[in-house]
Parts: structure tokens; sequence; C-alpha cells
């Protein structure tokens, strides 16, 4: 009777397992082709407007083993769907391992409106918009930092065809059709950026990026429609009357006020960083430098009309076209921090693929030296764009080749010499007569430990700042004056250390260094 009830129990327990997987397949592609079969086409009736209540998900303080660190972001962007590949992720390490990219952009909320990760964010779940591309985030995020990967979480704002079919009450609708969503050329469908509960939506999913200990979220379609039947278009919460540019500017600001101490990157049209307008998509640069940590301006010289600048045909002269318009920006920019202190700073996307030109590697490279031409000191950075991510590396500059310039600590930077021979560490800054202000010298030691300095020879009174393998400064002594004598004393830090920088004397009080704080090589 037993073994009888017990075979029973097992054929009812299979057809229940093979129901629910059944039922799980059709879920799955019901999801999945939404997208790809044109659901939006259909109208779609509105439904009550009722609150989205933010996660309760605790933002968390920069985490240890971030890799904030790195400063100098230099970038490449990777599809939700690469990202979950183990090929691409090799490839994207060897890459970082063998040239000057040090950084990565994975979607996380792409144009189709889909979370690409298992979310705790419980409206994604309730609105259908979770769709596991990448099955451990955790790990991914791990084994990036592993290779001193800086990464970058990027979310597609307003564009957001997903979130219009689960909840058009915050949709833009079309006017011949009231109860249908207005489509853009691309046949997507688009969020109203007046609606507050979509902002919060948004800053929800990047709260929980940041949990999962992505270093940085982007933000990306932060703006009006720019494509379709533009006039065709009936806002539910915009009333059309307040100016494009207040609406993005309040969201903006709202950003920044619910991503406290988290650094926000935000994208805009290339041309705004000449445009004395908002382009009619409500983006003024101004407006980004006020509540984000980086601008990128999207300065793909193929997206620039015929004539701009006097070229015919603007993709075919890449440096001249982002170097003009970063210059553009950085004026922008200059002009903005005479009458506000920030430490807002541009790095631009730049163009890694085929559209009006052939983009070998000559011309990848243009733009990059375009940036650093064009910015100057004030350099922090670019990142490639590929839709298909793959990347002329032909284009970056080798790893072996890089030379640090640059070493900055509380966001104070210095230009450096470096020490990293015997012979440099010995003779260091001695028989010196005069170091500029902004300069210093910067020592680079083969093995962490206690490394003595004394002043025998050196004619110049100096701060000495002790860093550890970690960029941590763990000691510094200042004002520490040339020795004439025969017996000089002998400085030592207490903490075994890596790197030493060498300034003039009272550098280290008027950058407001102290102990803990962060080195940052460029």
């Amino acid at each position: 009777m037993n073994m009888k009830m017990n075979f029973v129990e097992f054929y009812v327990a299979c057809f229940l397992l093979l129901i629910a997987l059944i039922v799980g397949i059709i879920l799955i592609f019901s999801k999945t082709s939404l997208f790809e079969t044109g659901f939006l086409s259909s109208k779609i009736k509105l439904v009550k407007n009722e609150s989205i209540p933010l996660s309760d998900e605790v933002l968390p303080e920069n985490e240890e083993d971030s890799n904030t660190n790195i400063q100098t972001i230099k970038a490449i962007y990777l599809t939700s769907w690469s990202a979950s590949k183990n090929s691409f992720i090799d490839y994207l390490i060897d890459i970082a391992r063998t040239t000057e990219i040090n950084a990565v952009v994975i979607d996380v909320k792409d144009f189709s409106g889909y979370v690409a990760y298992d979310t705790a964010v419980q409206e994604v779940e309730e609105y259908g918009a979770e769709q596991k591309r990448i099955s451990d985030i955790d790990f991914l995020i791990e084994k990036l930092h592993a290779e001193d990967i800086y990464v970058i979480a990027r979310i597609t704002v307003f564009q957001d065809p997903i979130l219009a079919l689960a909840r058009p009450d915050l949709a833009i609708h079309s006017k011949a059709e009231i109860d249908s969503l207005w489509l853009d050329n691309s046949g997507l469908a688009w969020i109203d950026p007046a609606a507050k509960e979509s902002w919060d939506y948004n800053i929800a999913i990047a709260r929980d990026v940041v949990s999962h200990g992505f270093d940085e979220v982007n933000f990306d379609y932060v703006r009006f429609p720019s494509d379709g039947d533009l006039k065709n278009m009936s806002f539910p919460f915009w009333d059309e009357k307040i100016p494009k540019p207040i609406i993005i500017r309040e969201f903006f600001k709202h950003l920044r006020e619910e991503l406290s101490g988290v650094k926000i990157s935000i994208d805009l049209f290339g041309l705004s960083t000449v445009s004395l307008n908002d382009l009619g998509v409500g983006q003024i640069i101004e407006d980004a430098f006020e509540y984000s940590d980086y601008v990128s301006p999207m300065i793909y010289p193929s997206h620039y009309a015929d004539g701009f600048i006097g070229f015919e045909n603007p993709a075919e002269y890449p440096y001249e076209v982002v170097k003009y318009s970063l210059e553009g920006a950085l004026k922008k920019l200059v002009a903005y921090k005479e009458s506000k202190e920030t430490n807002v700073q541009l790095r631009p996307w730049l163009q890694d693929f085929d559209l009006g030109a052939t983009y070998d590697a000559e011309m990848v490279r243009a733009q990059i030296k375009a940036v650093y031409d064009a910015l100057g000191d004030d350099f922090n950075g670019f990142m490639l764009w590929n839709s298909w991510n793959y990347y002329t590396r032909e284009a970056l500059e080798p790893k072996e080749n890089l030379k640090i310039s640059r070493a900055c600590i509380d966001d104070r930077c210095f230009s450096v010499e470096l020490a990293e021979t015997q012979e440099e560490i010995t003779k260091g800054l001695m028989h010196r007569e005069t170091l500029d202000q902004d300069k210093g010298m910067l020592f680079i030691f083969n093995e962490e430990k206690e490394h003595s300095f004394w002043m025998k020879n050196t004619l110049i009174p100096l701060d000495i700042i002790w860093i550890n393998e970690d960029k941590e400064v763990v000691d510094i002594r200042k004002n520490v004056q040339p020795c004439v004598q025969e017996e000089c004393e002998i400085f030592k830090p207490g903490n075994k250390t890596k790197y030493v920088l060498e300034l003039n004397a009272g550098q280290s009080d008027k950058a407001n260094i102290k102990t803990g704080d962060r080195l940052i090589l460029k």
C-alpha cells in the first residue's frame, strides 16, 4: 500500500512539474516577444493613476572595495546581452589588461525598458520589466573589480516601452488616437518627462544597482523625444507651457537629492556643448553641471549635420569636430565654475563605429587626441561607443606605454615627475633650487615596506606624504627643512608604503590633504 501511494505521488509530482515548466516557457516567450512583434501598435486603455512607492532599499555608502580611486575613466560600452556572455567579459578583461581602457559601461536598463538582472525593486517585477540576461550581477562586478575595472551602470530613462505598457497613464500618447501610445521613428514608446513617478522608478533601479557594487550610474535619454511625429504628442503631466529645460533640470535635481553620495553621469546630445538653447529636447549643459559628477556629451562626428563648422561631411573630420565641441563645453564649464563651486567634470562619448565615414584606428585615435588637446589639465577620460561592442584595439594606447603625469589627492592635482628606478629614487629632488607650486615628485617603489627619507642635499622645504599599496595616505610630514649638517634626520612613516609624494612645504595644508585620503593617478 505504501509503495503504491509513493508511485502515485511521484507521477503527480512529475505532472505538476511539467505543467509549471510549460507555463514558465509561455511566460518567458510572451515577455520577450512583446517588443519584437511591435506590441505597442495596439490601443491601450488608460489605467488609474496610482502612486509608485519607492524601494525600501537603503542606499549604501561607497564601500572600501569599490574602484572609486580610478579617476580618469577610459571606458567601453557593453550591452547587457554582451555582459551576460563569458566570451565578451574575457574580451573586455583582455582589453583592460593590455590597453589604456580601465572601465566599462553596462546596460542595466536599455531602450527596451527591460532591467537586465534579478533586481530587488518591487515595481520592476510588478510591471514585468525584469529580464534576467545577466544571471549573477554580483559575481560579474566582483570579477571586474578584481581586474581593477571601474563599472558603470547605464539606465535609459524616458524612452521606456515596458513602463509605458505597464503604466500608460505615465506615457506620452497620440493626439490622433488618445488611447494609443505615441511612438517615435523606431516604434518605441516614451514616458512623459514630467511624470515624477517615473523619476522615482528609475531612482529605485539606480539605488539597487549601487547596492550591488556598481561604481557609478549613467543616465541616458534624459530628454523629450527628438524624432517621430512630434506634433502628435499628448502629455498627461507636462502642460506644454512650462519650458522643457525646467522639467529636465528638476529631474537632474531630484536625482542628486535622492542619490546623495553616488557618482552620477548624464549623457547629453553632442550639440549641447556649443548650443545656446535646449535643442528642442530640454537639454542645457549647465543644468547637468549643477547636479552630476560627470557630464558626457555624445560627440559622435557622424551625428552632426552637414555643414557643421564648415565641413560638408563632419564624420570625415573627427579631430576637428570633437575638439571644437569640447572647447565649447569647457568654456561653458569654466564660466559655470566661476559662479558655483563644483567638482563636475567633462567625460565625452566618442565614436567607434562606421557611419558617414570608415572609422579605423586613425579616425578613432584622432577623437581621443582631440579630447586631450581640448581639455588639457581638465582631461578626465572618455567613453567609446559601438553598439556591436567590438572596439578598435589599435586606436588604444598599449598599457606599457602609459605614463603617469598627475597625482591627485582630495581633488587637488599636481603635475609630477616620476622616480621609479633606483637611481631616480636615490637622487630625488636633491640639488633642486626651485619647484613650482603645482608640481611635485612621486616615488613609486617595487615593494611595499617602510620607506625612509632624509633631506640630505635637498635645498627646498618639503611636505612628504606616504601612501600605501591601496593608494591611501598613511602619514604626512609637513614643512620638512633642508639638512645642512653631516648627519641628517631620517623620517620614517611607521607604516608600509608603496608611494611617496613630495610637494612644496605648505601644499598639503593648502590642499587639505590628510591621512585616509586617496591617491588618484592620471
